[in-house]
């Protein structure tokens, strides 16, 4: 064999491949899972907490809330605003009108709105009295009107559901005009549910606090977008300890995968020895392990790594990924951030790769050392 040619080596170690199908197979797609589901499970919840952080910058810096002893209470809009609009540093200052709903397949959250809303066709949709638009878990089968129940119980026509990007916000919405959302919430026409504002720098929200509490002439709870970042950051950690407490049966896994692999290894030394007393050199035996092993292994973790990439971030296949959230019936389509993926799942696959070439190369590097007679004789183990 000319040194330096590896196209013999590699056509003998497929053929060598081709002659276990049944061990090559299975092997490669133990790999292809382990990879998969461990980059699922490292990925999810930086996946959860990144689109987080993008959909709360969205909203706004800071919420108001009046309450009372018996918990929130409706907030008078000509007051609220009046007392808002005083406090140095608060812009774009707004009254919202939500609340929870009842309907015949579970709770949705009622949004009271007057500025039009795209549509999943493309469209837009000016709210108006009677008619609705809903995300794409609460859109009713068929023609049918939606029921919803609170304080009032409404009818409503539904025009449309709203496009699938904004399922991890928007599915279990219920977008209404802000007349059918004050009758069926209880609110009066100068009331609202709450007062957003923004801020020019982020930082400032914080030093706000203290005067917003005092401002309004009954008692307030006041809530800003760290808090709510803070929140999800704890969740994601959350999250992320449990898929590392998921992740310990793969390493089993993993290390019961090399073992088995080292000791099929260490069982060919009589075909190490036979190519040896062919006149293969020790280097040529070890490039020959080391591009079966590669020929195997490479392209099982690449299928792993688009597998769990999929899973995650391509729409038409992240409903999978949303059962590991115990979601019934439609789940949402996950259009999470793939930011920082990649560098993620070639660790992963690095972390599997890496443990089965080194299982390869040490009983290669074994034989190298071994005299050929031995080896075919079966006299050294």
């Amino acid at each position: 064999m000319k040194k330096g040619n590896l196209l013999p080596l590699l056509d003998w170690a497929a053929r060598d491949l081709r002659r276990h199908p049944i061990e090559a197979i299975l092997l490669a797609s133990a790999m292809t899972l382990l990879v998969a589901f461990t980059g699922i499970g490292v990925l999810l919840p930086r996946a959860l907490s990144d689109t987080a952080s993008h959909i709360l910058a969205e909203g706004p810096s800071i919420v108001v809330r009046r309450v009372g002893p018996a918990g929130w209470q409706p907030l008078p809009i000509k007051e609220a605003l009046e007392a808002a609009r005083r406090i140095p540093g608060a812009l774009a200052i707004r009254t919202r009108i939500w609340g929870l709903a009842a309907t015949v397949d579970g709770a949705v959250t009622v949004v009271g709105l007057e500025n039009p809303l795209p549509m999943n066709d493309g469209t837009e949709w000016r709210p108006v009295p009677g008619q609705a638009a809903t995300g794409r878990g609460v859109l009713p089968v068929g023609k049918q009107p939606l029921l919803l129940s609170g304080v009032s119980i409404l009818s409503l026509s539904v025009v449309g559901s709203f496009s699938s990007r904004g399922d991890l916000a928007g599915f279990d919405i219920v977008a209404v005009h802000p007349r059918d959302a004050r009758t069926l919430l209880g609110l009066q026409p100068g009331e609202a549910t709450d007062l957003a504002m923004d801020v020019f720098h982020a930082a400032e929200a914080q030093a706000m606090l203290p005067e917003l509490a005092t401002a309004f002439p009954w008692p307030v709870t006041v809530t800003c977008r760290s808090e709510e970042s803070g929140r999800f950051a704890v969740s994601a950690a959350l999250h992320g300890g449990l898929a590392v407490l998921a992740l310990v049966p793969a390493f089993l896994a993993l290390a019961l995968l090399i073992a088995l692999e080292v000791r099929r290894n260490l069982s060919r030394h009589h075909e190490a020895g036979l190519l040896k007393a062919l006149g293969w050199s020790a280097g040529e035996v070890m490039r020959l392990s080391l591009l079966r092993a590669v020929l195997l292994g490479l392209p099982a973790v690449v299928c792993g790594m688009a597998a769990a990439y999929s899973l995650l971030f391509i729409p038409r296949f992240a409903g999978v990924a949303g059962r590991f959230f115990g979601w019934q019936g439609k789940a949402p389509s996950l259009f999470l951030d793939p930011t920082g993926a990649l560098p993620l799942l070639f660790a992963v696959a690095g972390l599997v790769l890496a443990p089965f070439l080194a299982a390869v190369l040490f009983p290669a590097l074994k034989a190298a050392s071994v005299d050929p007679q031995d080896m075919l004789e079966g006299k050294r183990r």
